[in-house]
């Protein structure tokens, strides 16, 4: 196979697609997080954490879902939404992240290819973390204290990144799945801007 057949089989992957589709309003919600000043002290970075609360609480039955750990392997253990609880109670903001757990814990239903696309969207916001937890660190955080979430994985976040892209580009999508999930990786940025906006109004 030539190295042209191989690039364009690599822009045809799932994961491929959905960063194409999904490019612009990704920078937006980076931007946008960032103009709120999350690090700038543990008061502003505890409403960063209810944001990460609130979507990992949303997507949490994903990584319980029967279809999705038959493609994904380890996807039970990739899940943070105990670190992220964790992280707040360390900063006593347990009450705020006891209330967000039961205005966030209606399961939201999700297609197959929809829960593809949001799973993505959670598992891909683990390579930026890296800039975020140094950034925790300049407030005295760390993996173990208040930034529990932001920790790579134990192979690492690239290896781990790239196992979980190499299990979901196998899976066999047809055209109309693909459009679904490309609609729905944006409804998962758009969600998570929403929080943002709101938490910090």
């Amino acid at each position: 196979m030539s190295s042209l057949d191989m690039e364009t089989i690599k822009e045809n992957t799932l994961t491929a697609q959905l960063k194409a589709e999904t490019t612009s309003i990704h920078d937006g919600l980076d931007k946008a997080i960032m103009t709120k000043r999350p690090f700038s002290s543990i008061e502003r970075y505890a409403l960063f954490l209810q944001v990460q609360l609130a979507f990992h609480i949303t997507v949490a039955p994903l990584y319980h879902d029967q279809r999705f750990q038959d493609c994904i392997a380890g996807l039970a253990g990739m899940q943070r939404l105990d670190a992220v609880y964790d992280d707040l109670c360390d900063l006593l903001f347990k009450q705020q992240a006891d209330e967000i757990r039961k205005q966030y814990s209606d399961k939201r239903t999700f297609t197959f290819e929809q829960g593809l696309a949001w799973l993505y969207v959670v598992e891909g916001s683990n390579l930026g973390a890296e800039y975020l937890l140094k950034a925790a660190k300049r407030i005295d955080l760390s993996e173990t204290f208040g930034a529990r979430h932001l920790a790579p994985a134990e192979q690492g976040r690239g290896a781990a990144w790239q196992q979980f892209s190499n299990s979901i580009n196998k899976i066999e999508l047809d055209d109309l799945q693909r459009k679904h999930a490309l609609i729905a990786a944006q409804q998962a940025f758009s969600f998570v801007r929403e929080l943002v906006d709101k938490t910090f109004a």
